[in-house]
């Protein structure tokens, strides 16, 4: 068959496209729109190939219908003048040229074989190097041939006019923490690695491979290139290697184009001039997605044109625009073969760090103190989007700290800047580690204002996560500066050493800390940080009013603080206050309004990326499910905000979020589980010396223990609470839960109208100390009574146990002829109800067996081993126990007493 009645030359490669399915929709929409060039856009390796010869394919019926041209692919590899442009399109499509014909009759040519052709599709592979001659000639061919059309590809556009511009970005990656779920990276990668591995799983590896494919940051080429290298490596030493990319990224024996990530840049590169090869280089500075702003202050030179460099930087697909942050951005593979070629050139990467953390620290400073609402959402925003940036440049002051009193300078102002933003998200051991730096500065290189802000900033730090006492140090030392007088340092100083008292569990001091922190605020005026301390102060007022339970008092100063930073657009301290106006609703049992303020805080939490919210919402939400009923719904939250609090680092939390799962595992009937979780949240909290968890979770083992039958032990720990209580006395819900939980000791066996009396009392003592802690305390002791009711055995003894009838059996068990065993039963008895639990000793048993008696210890011995084995020969084995100091009934089986000689 002649290349003339063919219709395409395209052979489709079923296995070399992965997904993809709604570009090359959007293409031949494109297309048939009637769009005359489109030019897919993007990096060398993003799989602009593939994507156009599969299109080219899916289009061959439209285009060879009706006496149509067809399709045509037309590798552009080697090709960059017009001629070579224009003999290789007659060669695919078979149209014969003039031996020693000109370049402009050979254009003529084959523009007119493309008219006579009537609808055709060229689609031109790898455009990149064609000249400006030879792009004239292509814009020459769709003038001349009206209804042909071309889809091309390209790492840079072709410049014709009227060409669409396609970008093609690359493979969708999972989000970094989210759930590993096939995104089309991962079932390529999956794909190629079957290849060499054929026992890959996605179900087994998924976290892995989305680690993976995310590091590549989605790229085809770069996915396969590694994919290939799972013949020796596995998963996991694979993502390790992939440190360094460009060195991995490697077909062994291909030196073709695509044969390495490293051959495929520096073919981009070289599409470049010198000038902006070096422009990309000097790139490697910023350590995130960077603005032009920044670009041009830290790259711009004298006669530098950096907006140019930077336009043909993205043209060429090195770069690229995030259009919604407004930031530019690269993959790591060229991140790294750009630091490659600033490294090269000795002393650069010195020159632009100094700029860099100029830059950077002047922003930093500038952000940290917004002067309106708007501008303080916008600045918070600004300093999240380059925290990559301001932690490098905080690195680069610190290098040179010693030396340059500016350099010192930015090592605090920027440490300063990034508090907030590092605390929202959690970050709190980066938070520590730039304030410690910040502290470290000698205090003649910063004014000392700074230098105090950075001791109150880090004593924050330490308490959260759990350094009481190095939090103590730092906010003596801040005090001692003079310059700590301030109204607004001041304040800070109140509000930190109030934090800490009220964690040691004095409510009332800490209030009067915070009241101070009040007035402090109120001196520092009307400006952004003295509105923000006056909030802070009515925030950590509410807290400490709701723990003294007075719930009225706590949500007018929580309403107070959410005004304040509803006025300065402060969503985290919003989101914050949302969620405690939901604990004081909680606390009030009003478990519909709890919920809404659960979840407008969750919603903040999300769109700020605050974690530390995220997992205070979460372990809320727990005890809210646990308030109406849905315990196993309720540990699935604490677990989760245990796992969040822990990664934080924030020990206090997570012993608090622990203390609730244990809560819910005792719910659930599940007291061993219970203990188990109780014992992490005493380590967790024993570190940071919360008396209030410390004496809720010492409750908690006490009420768990006396379940699990041992007493001595639940016994230690109630009176460890009780210690632990003596440091919070002005917490009436927290009172009112350990002497709910003391009845657990004091359990009043197995009688009905008992038990009922013990449930009523510790639900008024519930409802008499609002809070969630009494409420979850008298819902145990309801539900122990309540199964004890419902599911005990009972053992039935006659008054003088001349019959005793044991569960479940029909006949009763005849002592009336053994008198020293019906003793024996009836002192028992009348321990168990005495004392539950508790054990006679062998001494005591004699004695009752044997009145007056006397009889060696090894005769007594004998004797009372020959009764009670009797005893339980007849059918009181199950029921008969023996323990370390003696032996009793068993605790799970109730006991009736009858009238002497009476049956049941």
């Amino acid at each position: 068959m002649s290349r003339r009645s063919a219709r395409t030359n395209v052979v489709d490669s079923l296995a070399s496209l992965v997904g993809r399915q709604r570009e090359r929709a959007a293409l031949t929409a494109c297309l048939d729109a009637g769009a005359r060039l489109v030019t897919i856009v993007g990096p060398g390796g993003v799989g602009k190939t593939r994507v156009a010869t599969r299109l080219a394919i899916e289009q061959v019926p439209a285009y060879a219908a009706h006496g149509g041209g067809g399709v045509w692919l037309v590798d552009l590899v080697g090709v960059a003048t017009v001629g070579a442009l224009a003999a290789r399109v007659a060669r695919v499509l078979g149209i014969p040229l003039d031996h020693g014909a000109d370049d402009a009759a050979a254009v003529a040519r084959v523009g007119a074989a493309l008219a006579r052709r009537q609808r055709i599709l060229l689609v031109l592979d790898n455009g990149e190097h064609l000249e400006a001659a030879a792009v004239s000639a292509l814009a020459a061919w769709l003038a001349q041939a009206p209804r042909a059309q071309v889809v091309a590809t390209s790492r840079v556009p072709l410049g014709v006019p009227g060409e669409q511009p396609w970008p093609l970005v690359p493979l969708e990656v999972p989000t970094d923490g989210a759930a590993a779920t096939a995104t089309e990276a991962m079932v390529l990668f999956v794909a190629r690695a079957q290849a060499v591995r054929p026992a890959l799983a996605l179900e087994v590896d998924g976290p892995t491979i989305a680690a993976i494919v995310r590091r590549l940051g989605g790229l085809p080429l770069a996915i396969e290139l590694a994919a290939a290298r799972l013949q020796v490596l596995t998963p996991a030493e694979l993502l390790a290697r992939l440190e360094r990319p460009l060195e991995l990224l490697v077909r062994p024996g291909d030196d073709g184009r695509h044969g390495s990530m490293r051959r495929t840049i520096v073919d981009s590169l070289e599409l470049c001039a010198a000038d902006v090869r070096a422009c990309f280089a000097d790139c490697a500075v910023f350590a995130g997605a960077f603005t032009l702003a920044a670009a041009e202050a830290v790259l711009g030179e004298t006669g530098r044109p950096v907006l140019a460099h930077l336009e043909r930087l993205c043209a060429g697909s090195l770069l690229r625009l995030d259009h919604a942050g407004g930031r530019l951005a690269w993959l790591e593979v060229l991140r790294e073969a750009a630091a490659a070629a600033l490294d090269a050139t000795p002393g650069r990467r010195a020159v632009l760090a100094v700029r860099h953390a100029e830059y950077f620290a002047a922003r930093a400073e500038a952000l940290s103190e917004p002067a309106t609402a708007a501008t303080a959402a916008s600045a918070a925003a600004e300093l999240a989007a380059a925290l990559d940036d301001l932690v490098a440049a905080h690195a680069h002051a610190v290098a040179r700290a010693g030396d340059d009193p500016r350099a010192a300078r930015q090592v605090v102002v920027i440490a300063l800047a990034l508090d907030p933003v590092l605390a929202s998200h959690g970050r709190s051991r980066l938070r520590r580690r730039l304030l410690d730096a910040a502290v470290a500065v000698p205090p003649r290189q910063v004014d000392a204002a700074l230098a105090v802000r950075a001791r109150l900033a880090r004593a924050q730090c330490r308490r959260e996560l759990g350094d009481l006492a190095g939090a103590g140090d730092d906010l003596a030392a801040a005090a001692a500066d003079e310059v700590a007088a301030t109204p607004a340092l001041a304040a800070q100083l109140a509000l930190a050493r109030g934090e800490l008292i009220e964690i040691a569990g004095d409510t009332v001091a800490a209030r009067a800390a915070y009241l101070q922190a009040l007035a402090a605020g109120a001196a520092a005026g009307a400006a952004p940080r003295g509105l923000l301390i006056t909030a802070e102060a009515q925030a950590r007022l509410g807290h400490a009013f709701r723990r003294e339970g007075e719930l009225a008092a706590a949500a007018a100063a929580i309403a107070q603080a959410d005004a304040i930073y509803q006025q300065l657009g402060h969503q985290d301290g919003a989101g914050a206050m949302a969620y405690e106006a939901g604990v004081i609703a909680l606390f009030a049992v009003e478990l519909a309004a709890a919920r809404a303020a659960f979840t407008r805080a969750a919603v903040i939490a999300a769109e700020r990326g605050n974690r530390l919210l995220a997992a205070a919402v979460d372990s809320a939400l727990g005890i809210l499910l646990q308030a109406a009923g849905d315990v196993a719904g309720a540990v699935a939250h604490h677990a989760d905000a245990v796992s969040v609090f822990r990664d934080l680092g924030n020990r206090h939390r997570e012993g608090s979020a622990l203390y609730y799962l244990g809560g819910a595992y005792l719910e659930l009937d599940e007291p061993a589980q219970a203990l188990v979780v109780l014992l992490q949240a005493a380590d967790a909290v024993g570190v940071v010396g919360a008396a209030r968890y410390q004496a809720l979770i010492a409750g908690a083992q006490s009420a768990a223990l006396a379940q699990l039958g041992d007493r001595a032990a639940a016994t230690a720990a109630a009176a460890a609470a009780e210690r632990y209580l003596a440091a919070c006395p002005d917490e009436p819900a927290l009172a009112a839960t350990l002497a709910i939980h003391r009845h657990q000791l004091a359990w009043p066996g197995d009688d009905p109208a008992a038990l009922a009396a013990v449930v009523a009392a510790t639900q008024a003592v519930a409802a008499g100390a609002p809070g969630d802690d009494p409420a979850w305390a008298a819902r145990l002791i309801a539900r122990r009574a309540a199964q004890v009711v419902a599911a005990r055995p009972t053992l039935w003894v006659a008054a003088d146990a001349v019959e005793v009838r044991v569960p479940g059996e029909p006949q009763a068990i005849d002592l009336r002829r053994r008198a020293p065993l019906r003793r024996i039963v009836l002192a028992l008895v009348a321990q168990r109800l005495r004392a539950p639990g508790e054990a006679l000793a062998q001494d005591e048993l004699v004695a009752a067996g044997w009145p007056g008696e006397y009889i060696s210890h090894g005769a007594a011995g004998n004797r009372l081993h020959v009764a009670l084995s009797t005893l339980r020969k007849l059918g009181l084995r199950p029921y008969l126990h023996s323990g370390e100091h003696g032996y009793f009934l068993a605790p799970g089986v109730a006991v009736e007493l009858g009238r002497p000689g009476t049956t049941a």
